[in-house]
């Protein structure tokens, strides 16, 4: 596996995990075939990083980790892509995203019940799954696209999913890392 060599902090990664994993199909699924998981690169040295939100791991929540320990733990017949921002951050933007994740990481966390709730409109309009501590994956990329100043301010975060993140315009075209 090799990343392509134009990768750049603030890309995003997208997952579509094996049909056999019955979580990512269901995200899959609800979120109308889109990918179950989106991170964002984080940094590319020493080793290419990415910061996501996740229920699996050590913790549930925001956390950084090896993009390629990452894409190992994904079964052989998943998918990943690259969806590259079209134009680099800048230094600015990159004070914002760098401000965020300090703030996010080990404070921002989420389990299986605000996974549920995210996934479940309905439970949302009861007044569940809205809470700004507790982020889904796709939820916290686009909070961090928002805060970096790549997405605008009025963009309703909690209606991302993986499926509608992919589709921003702020990517180029995807390239398949697997």
């Amino acid at each position: 596996m090799k990343l392509p060599a134009t990768i750049k902090v603030g890309d995003l990664i997208a997952f579509w995990g094996s049909k056999a994993n019955l979580l990512s199909a269901i995200i899959e699924d609800v979120t109308h075939g889109g990918p179950s998981h989106v991170a964002v690169v984080n940094q590319l040295i020493p080793f290419v990083s990415i910061i996501q939100s996740t229920i699996e791991g050590v913790k549930n929540g925001i956390q950084v980790e090896s993009l390629v320990s990452v894409m190992y733990s994904y079964s052989t017949d998943s998918h990943i892509a690259l969806y590259p921002l079209n134009s680099p951050l800048k230094a600015d933007q990159l004070f914002q995203f760098y401000k965020w994740t300090g703030a996010a990481l080990d404070h921002v966390q989420y389990g299986i019940f605000d996974l549920v709730t995210f996934l479940t409109p309905h439970l949302q309009n009861l007044g569940l799954g809205n809470n700004p501590h507790y982020e889904v994956c796709s939820v916290a990329a686009a909070s961090l696209y928002v805060a970096s100043g790549v997405l605008p301010s009025d963009l309703e975060v909690w209606k991302q999913t993986p499926a509608k993140i992919i589709k921003q315009p702020i990517f180029g075209t995807p390239s398949w890392l697997v």
